[in-house]
């Protein structure tokens, strides 16, 4: 490190490749606003994110949108247009919900988002007869609705995907009429009938009136709009 005067009266300070020029009359006041100004510089908005600040922005969006349709689905669950009294029931729309995070993001969120929906259903109103029954019932049956992820990108991709977590969830819920409530069937009816029966007519019907409702254009239109939104970066 060499100090070179020069005719300014100001002295050049090197260090490796760097020259810093510091004057001899600069008072604590410059030199505090000076460190004040870098400051602002170094901690701007506008200051180059890291790949690492990336994805964690990008999983905390995941989770906000996921937290956000499993809220919506739980709510929706409570809606009920029509109950069946020996269980099962026609809501509004709640199983749309539950497939929204696996037509966002894909299937493995969109399974993970509905096991998670599946433990909420089985808090807020819990029927245990055995341990397989439940996880028949509640996380298996709600986690098929991430399988819309597998269609997400295919044409009519939401409706697509939406009918196929109805399908895994009444699969689950077949099995498990099947298996523990087969003593409910009805007269001359064997437990696989009445199950396959009683569980399509009501997840069956909620499919229906969910599939109607994709098909207003203004509806499908937005819920692409979320879609594109959930998965843009803010620049």
């Amino acid at each position: 490190m060499g100090l070179e005067p020069d005719n300014t009266g100001v002295r050049k300070q090197r260090y490796g490749k760097r020259t810093l020029a510091a004057s001899e009359d600069r008072n604590p006041l410059q030199r505090t606003l000076s460190f004040e100004q870098d400051a602002v510089k170094y901690t701007s908005p506008c200051a180059v994110h890291t790949e690492e600040d990336f994805f964690m922005s990008k999983n905390v969006k995941v989770l906000v949108y996921c937290a956000a349709c499993i809220a919506l689905a739980c709510v929706t669950s409570m809606l009920k247009v029509f109950e069946f009294p020996t269980g099962g029931a026609i809501t509004l729309c709640s199983m749309l919900f539950a497939a929204l995070p696996g037509y966002f993001f894909g299937w493995k969120v969109g399974i993970a988002s509905g096991l998670a929906y599946g433990v909420l259903q089985f808090v807020m109103g819990p029927y245990v007869l055995t341990p397989i029954q439940v996880l028949l019932d509640y996380p298996l049956a709600f986690g098929a609705a991430g399988l819309s992820g597998f269609f997400a990108n295919q044409k009519n991709g939401l409706i697509k995907g939406y009918l196929a977590g109805c399908l895994g969830r009444y699969f689950f819920a077949f099995l498990s009429g099947w298996i523990f409530f087969g003593s409910y069937a009805w007269e001359g009816w064997n437990g696989a009938a009445y199950s396959a029966v009683y569980n399509a007519i009501y997840i069956g019907a909620e499919a229906i009136l969910t599939v109607i409702i994709l098909c207003i254009p203004a509806v499908n239109r937005a819920l692409a709009r979320v879609k594109i939104a959930a998965n843009t970066e803010k620049q």
